[in-house]
C-alpha cells in the first residue's frame, strides 16, 4: 500500500509521465533518468555525444559521454550533475550465459569505438549488468556506496527501522517544521549561498536550473524547503525522478537553523514522496564519512554504484607526478 500523497502536492506532482521515448524501436529504451536525451542535452550544453553497436539495423547498445580536456589530457566522462551513466542494452531473450556474453562482447566493442582520449570514466547505476564486462575488457571498478529504499517501502515501518537517534530527531523536528514544495531553485540556492558564499560555492547555478528546467518540462522534479515556525527557510532538498527511481538530487540548509533535525525531517518527507509515487528513492550517494553515517542511520543496507575507470599510461603517470608533488608540499 503505497502512502497517500498531500493533497498539496498532488496538483504538482501528477500525472508522472514515462521516461522520454524515442519514435525508433530499434533504439534502446533509456535505463534511467540520466540516459533520456533531454537531460544530456541539458546537463551538456548540448555537447554529449555516445557510441552504438547495431547488428542488422537494430541499435542493441549505446553509450553516452561528454568530452573534457585539462592540461593536454582527454578525458570521457559524463556530464556534470549526472549521477549514473554507462551503456544501455537492447537485447532479445536469452539464456543467461548467453545474455552475460553478449553484455560483455557489446561492452568490449562500445569501448573500442570511443575516440581517442587519456581517461575514461563513468559511474553505473546499481542495477547494471556491466561491470562485470568493464573488468575484463580492462577497466578498474571500484565501489561507491548509495542507500535505498525500495518502492514497497512503508513510511511507517522506514521510520521504525531507522536508528533511535535520528527517529527521535525526526519526530522532534515534526513538531516545529514543516514541508513546503515548488518548482523553483531559489530557495535551494539561497539556502547553498548561506552554507557557502559564492565564492566557495562549486555549484554551477545557471546549469543547475537548465537542468531542473527540463525536469519540470518532463513531469520529473520538485524542491521541499523545511520551514521553521517564524517562516525561516532550514533545509532544501531537490528531488528528480524517472518511472522507477526517485534521486536526492541536491540538498542545502542553513547552517545556523538545520542543525536540530531538519535535514533528517526533510528527508524523512523525501521518503514519504517517493513512497507515494511509487518510486524506489535513492539517497544518492554521500561525500563524507559523517554524511554516510548519518545516512547509514535510516536502516538501508548500502548498494553499490560500480565505477568504472579506464587509464592511460600518459595520465597514469601525470596523476603519479602529481601526487609526488602534492605529498612534498
Amino acid at each position: 500500500m503505497q502512502q497517500k500523497l498531500p493533497d498539496e502536492l498532488k496538483g504538482l506532482l501528477d500525472p508522472v509521465p514515462r521516461l522520454a521515448s524515442t519514435t525508433n524501436a530499434a533504439r534502446p529504451s533509456p535505463p534511467s533518468l540520466f540516459h533520456n536525451d533531454w537531460w544530456l542535452k541539458a546537463a551538456s550544453k548540448g555537447k554529449w555525444e555516445q557510441v552504438e553497436c547495431r547488428r542488422d539495423g537494430v541499435i542493441l547498445a549505446t553509450m553516452p559521454f561528454v568530452r573534457h580536456t585539462m592540461l593536454g589530457m582527454r578525458r570521457l566522462r559524463m556530464p556534470p550533475y549526472t549521477r549514473t551513466l554507462g551503456p544501455a542494452f537492447n537485447l532479445p531473450p536469452s539464456k543467461p550465459f548467453q545474455r552475460a556474453q553478449t553484455v560483455r562482447k557489446l561492452v568490449a566493442d562500445l569501448l573500442a569505438k570511443l575516440p581517442p582520449h587519456d581517461h575514461f570514466q563513468m559511474t553505473l547505476d546499481p542495477d547494471s549488468e556491466a561491470p562485470f564486462a568493464f573488468s575484463i575488457a580492462g577497466c578498474s571498478v571500484d565501489a561507491p556506496f548509495t542507500f535505498r529504499f525500495p518502492s514497497s517501502t512503508q513510511p511507517e515501518q522506514a521510520l521504525s527501522d531507522c536508528d533511535q537517534k535520528t527517529r527521535n530527531l525526526i519526530r522532534t523536528a515534526e513538531k516545529r517544521l514543516r514541508v513546503v514544495s515548488d518548482n523553483s531553485l531559489d530557495r535551494f540556492i539561497t539556502l547553498s549561498l548561506r552554507e557557502k558564499p559564492r565564492s566557495d560555492n562549486i555549484h554551477d547555478f545557471p546549469l543547475l536550473e537548465a537542468i531542473f528546467s527540463s525536469c519540470l518540462n518532463h513531469g520529473s522534479g520538485v524542491v521541499l524547503t523545511a520551514v521553521d515556525q517564524q517562516d525561516r527557510d532550514v533545509a532544501s532538498s531537490v528531488l528528480v525522478w524517472d518511472e522507477r527511481i526517485m534521486y536526492l538530487w541536491l540538498t542545502s540548509r542553513d547552517p545556523e537553523l538545520s542543525t536540530s533535525g531538519g535535514g533528517a525531517f526533510l528527508l524523512w518527507e523525501s521518503i514519504k514522496m517517493a513512497s507515494g509515487l511509487g518510486r524506489t528513492f535513492d539517497l544518492d550517494g554521500y561525500s563524507s564519512a559523517a554524511s554516510a553515517k548519518f545516512l547509514a542511520s535510516f536502516g538501508r543496507p548500502p548498494s553499490i554504484r560500480p565505477r568504472v575507470v579506464k587509464a592511460s599510461v600518459r595520465y597514469r603517470m601525470a596523476e603519479l607526478v602529481r601526487e609526488v608533488g602534492v605529498n612534498r608540499s
